[in-house]
């Protein structure tokens, strides 16, 4: 008898978790919910999306034949208000109900809208899906020069700002850290990659934050908390992301910043998994996609009967920042060992040695530069070699 599961959520972990299970060696059929109109597309490109570097077919995660399997079935624009954990069954928005033997619920996360004074008025948006995209693509459209201002100088505050530039506006970025990219870097490395940014066109406002949003039925600009105005025609709020609880909150299954899961991803209830931007793992939500890989592999695994476990992922990322390569790996924030760094103009290693292996890296410069120390961090080169270079 062929087993029932049910995926909530259709973008990286969910889509994973699918294939894992889409196999014809498995005798599972698989239905699949997503509030989302669209195929599953990776989201880190939509800014190329945004900036017009790249069409919505550029960057989906599978073409329409792999939702064409006999085992699989895929309802779109659908939302699931609740699951009976008890009962097995996920109840729709129109209170229709499905059952299931094993659930995974893969529904990600929203962007954070902090709570800024006229915040709702029309110009302001944020961008988390393709439809984000399209919305400030076309409210931009036609107009050479806008005025436009971004809140949050994280990776994607940057590489959206970048984007803007592409479609023509005259973009300002407001961090509230008085660096950038502070969960990748510190502060030397933050002042390396804003002059290199500077140099693409972009300005910083650091160490503030939006007070309100002015404008009266459509944003004209933007007042920050250290006194300075800014024109803008557009605001993109990029402040991070929270894991979407509603869900497991209306039916009783145990969050806390995240749906919390044990090392097989299963939560408080057996056979009800969480994988992805949504999850909690031994106190950390990653919302990245390495993990939510990860995730979905054990949480697939363990639904066919293999007995994972998932001990976590170490942080690393390695990003293209407007095409500038950058790495960091390690908790940069704990400074543990012996410091080893350098510092130029655009260029920027340090790294962080305890007991003959790197505890942390960061990297601004080559993608040379970065497959070797990202090599030496892993032991496939030897450490004294990247010394060498820093001294």
């Amino acid at each position: 008898m062929k087993k029932n599961v049910i995926i909530i959520g259709n973008g990286a972990a969910g889509i994973r978790a699918t294939s894992r299970l889409l196999n014809p060696d498995h005798d599972v059929n698989i239905k699949v919910f997503t509030e989302d109109a669209h195929l599953a597309y990776h989201r880190p490109r939509l800014i190329d999306h945004l900036s017009g570097r790249a069409k919505f077919e550029d960057f989906l995660m599978k073409r329409e034949d792999f939702y064409s399997a006999d085992n699989l079935d895929v309802e779109y624009g659908v939302r699931i208000e609740k699951v009976d954990p008890v009962a097995k069954v996920v109840i729709d928005s129109q209170g229709k109900s499905y059952g299931y033997d094993d659930l995974i619920l893969a529904v990600g996360a929203s962007s954070f809208v902090p709570p800024i004074e006229n915040v709702g008025v029309a110009g302001v948006f944020a961008l988390r899906s393709l439809d984000d995209s399209n919305r400030i693509i076309d409210y931009i459209a036609g107009v050479e020069g806008k005025k436009a201002v971004v809140l949050g100088g994280g990776l994607l505050g940057i590489e959206t700002a970048n984007s803007l530039l592409a479609r023509g506006c005259d973009v300002s970025v407001v961090e509230m850290f008085d660096y950038l990219l502070p969960r990748q870097l510190d502060r030397d490395g933050g002042e390396v990659l804003q002059g290199l940014l500077e140099e693409k066109g972009l300005k910083f406002y650091l160490g503030t934050s939006a007070k309100s949003i002015l404008g009266d039925g459509a944003v004209s600009g933007v007042a920050l908390a250290n006194g300075t105005q800014l024109d803008a025609d557009i605001v993109v709020v990029s402040a991070g992301v929270r894991p979407n609880l509603d869900l497991a909150k209306a039916s009783g299954i145990e969050v806390n910043r995240g749906i919390l899961v044990n090392d097989r991803m299963e939560t408080n209830f057996e056979g009800v998994y969480a994988i992805g931007d949504c999850c909690e793992h031994r106190s950390i939500v990653y919302g990245q996609v390495e993990p939510a890989w990860q995730h979905a592999d054990v949480a697939a695994g363990n639904i066919l009967g293999d007995d994972l476990k998932y001990s976590g992922t170490k942080p690393m990322a390695k990003l293209k920042v407007t095409g500038i390569p950058v790495f960091s790996t390690g908790d940069i924030s704990k400074d543990e060992g012996e410091v080893y760094s350098l510092k130029e103009k655009d260029r920027y290693i340090k790294v962080f040695v305890n007991k003959e292996r790197i505890t942390s890296a960061m990297v601004i410069g080559t993608n040379q530069e970065i497959a070797f120390v990202s090599s030496v961090s892993m032991g496939k080169e030897p450490l004294s070699k990247l010394l060498e270079m820093l001294n």
